[in-house]
């Protein structure tokens, strides 16, 4: 009876439920009670531990309650009610336009990442390795096959970094309905592979056989030997030899290591873990390094990390360790601020009409990525004939005609030249990631600004597993050129110097002062700061505008000697050339809208 009542009413606690079930099993007692059987099971359920139910109210409501948040076997009833603990808020869309919102956060509605274009959900870590190790072999090959579609059967290369990109984007292009089960599936290939081989790293990996290693650094250091580092002409001819060894032991060092199967070769040729330059420090060597003001050390580093350093070697990689260690710390709320600063300037960038109707536009070289999906700005003649009509858009069928008669670049339509007052026409723009045209209100300065935001603490974390290599922190003098062009600092060190006149470069002298020189066009003086180069020859003819040393420009400066539009350009290349550096492909249609709105 007391038991009976125990599994309506849930009035026990574990304690006393435990004992009332030793003594039904010391008399060989057994309960009738319907739920008797689960609910022994409960009670003898080690971990699992109830208290009695203080109070019962019984109602006429009968309702099914759901726990999200915890393995159905630890939350359950043994009566009628509802469960009060493990539970937490959720807000769900109720209202039409609400879910309509909604069903466009789904993954399937996201493939690509606006920013680059690339695939956002792909194969990563273990199943990319193991889709680059399938694809090398015939019978890894019919299991890729197996779940892509008719028409990219057999139609893909070694599923490389590059290789499983393109092999994603023809599959997001061609299925894009069927990407989700496809994608899935493809992991779950290349992850099985890869438990199933028991892939590894063994010792032979971490100190490979590297007979090009030898010559290269025996020559590198006979050659050094024979320069005095302490003069600056000498010292930067070390570091162009340092330079040149390096990229020699790095191209060797991919054939080498891809011959003898190297482990932690496939790792970063697969894409899965790691870039060649990493490799190139663990198993060949660092080579160029920093030095305590962060310039190229003539010292060159020529002893890989896994055989060891001496202490020479090790002090030389200090300097540049120190410092990235430092700028983790010190840099990293530097693109927080940033992205709210472009945020703010660009959110009310939105599609403001269907098109603006005008024939400005920007020249884009036919071969760049950046080209696709926009339209044409005039007409495109070659000869007397025309190859496409201005508000054309651009198509790989239109692309390979252009290529077919030699064109090398045409005038594609731009946010930077975009008529419209406030905002920019959907024809300006372009395509979205979706391959259609976006609809009127759609927030693209919005889109742009976060594209341009997200990779740039990335690309600063990133700096720290460099080990201080040379050229590490471009990423850190990558971001202070983006925030200098975008909020038009002025340019104090290492500003370029612009021609103020279009004419001949008739002579170059020594300053007042002998503290840099001045350059001579047409009469007119134009002082070059001391350290700066001149990039051309006396008696060069220069347009007004031009860029005589190298360093910065200021775009203020450039605008009013060439007009807006290319000082705009100037703004937009520099600003896409820092994001490469880092290998984040940023399409230019993003940075132009940003540009457009600063």
């Amino acid at each position: 009876t007391v038991i009976s009542k125990a599994i309506s009413q849930q009035y026990l606690s574990k304690t006393l439920a435990m004992d009332l079930l030793g003594i039904l099993e010391g008399q060989g007692v057994s309960c009738s009670h319907p739920l008797f059987g689960k609910w022994e099971k409960i009670v003898r359920l080690k971990g699992c531990y109830f208290e009695r139910v203080k109070h019962v109210d019984v109602t006429d409501i009968e309702e099914d309650g759901y726990d999200l948040t915890v393995p159905g076997y630890e939350t359950f009833m043994n009566t009628d009610g509802i469960i009060l603990s493990n539970t937490m808020t959720v807000h769900v869309p109720i209202f039409h336009d609400a879910v309509e919102e909604a069903k466009k956060m789904f993954p399937s509605k996201n493939l690509y990442n606006p920013g680059t274009g690339d695939i956002v959900i792909m194969p990563m870590n273990e199943s990319a390795l193991g889709l680059y190790q399938m694809s090398k072999t015939p019978e890894g090959r019919k299991k890729i096959d197996s779940v892509l579609p008719a028409s990219m059967k057999g139609k893909y290369r070694t599923l490389n970094r590059d290789g499983l990109n393109g092999l994603v984007k023809q599959l997001a292009a061609d299925k894009p309905s069927g990407y989700g089960a496809a994608i899935a599936k493809l992991k779950e290939l290349g992850d099985i592979h890869t438990y199933e081989t028991g892939f590894t790293v063994g010792l032979k990996d971490l100190i490979p056989s590297l007979p090009v290693k030898d010559r290269v650094t025996n020559k590198l250091s006979r050659d050094l030997s024979l320069l005095d580092t302490t003069k600056p002409g000498q010292r930067d001819k070390a570091i162009s030899l340092i330079r040149s060894a390096d990229k020699t032991l790095e191209d060797s060092l991919r054939k080498t290591l891809e011959a003898q199967g190297n482990n932690l070769f496939q790792m970063v040729d697969s894409g899965a873990r790691g870039n060649i330059g990493q490799l190139k420090q663990i198993v060949s060597a660092p080579m160029l390094v920093d030095d305590h003001r962060g310039n190229p050390s003539p010292f060159p580093v020529m002893n890989s990390y896994a055989a060891g350093l001496p202490f020479s070697d090790y002090w030389s990689t200090l300097y540049g360790a120190r410092r990235v260690a430092m700028d983790k710390q010190l840099q990293t709320s530097k693109p927080g601020a940033f992205a709210k600063d472009i945020m703010a300037s660009s959110v009310a960038t939105v599609i403001s009409s269907a098109d603006c109707e005008t024939n400005r536009g920007v020249n884009i070289n036919i071969d760049s990525r950046d080209i696709e999906d926009r339209f044409i700005a005039k007409d495109i003649k070659v000869g007397s004939s025309v190859i496409a009509r201005a508000g054309t858009l651009v198509s790989s069928q239109l692309l390979n005609t252009l290529r077919d008669r030699k064109v090398k670049s045409i005038s594609v339509r731009s946010p930077l030249t975009c008529s419209m007052p406030k905002g920019i026409c959907g024809k300006c723009y372009g395509l979205g990631v979706d391959g259609e045209v976006l609809p009127l209100g759609e927030n693209v300065g919005a889109i742009a600004a976060q594209s341009l935001s997200e990779p740039l603490t990335q690309m600063t974390l990133r700096t720290f597993h460099s080990g201080g290599l040379s050229g590490s922190r471009t990423a850190i003098t990558g971001y202070d050129k983006i925030d200098k062009l975008l909020k038009l600092h002025q340019v104090r060190a290492g500003k370029a110097t612009l021609a103020k006149r279009t004419g001949v470069i008739q002579k170059k002298e020594r300053a007042v002062g002998g503290v840099g020189a001045n350059v001579w066009i047409e009469g007119e003086k134009h002082y070059v700061p001391a350290g700066a180069r001149l990039q051309f020859k006396i008696g060069a003819k220069v347009k007004k505008g031009d860029k005589l040393t190298d360093g910065l420009i200021q775009p203020q400066e450039l605008a009013v000697l060439k007009g807006i539009l290319p000082a705009q350009e100037y703004m937009v290349d520099e600003i896409q050339k820092s994001y490469l550096e880092q290998r984040v492909p940023l399409k230019r249609r993003s940075i132009e809208t940003i540009v457009r709105s600063a």
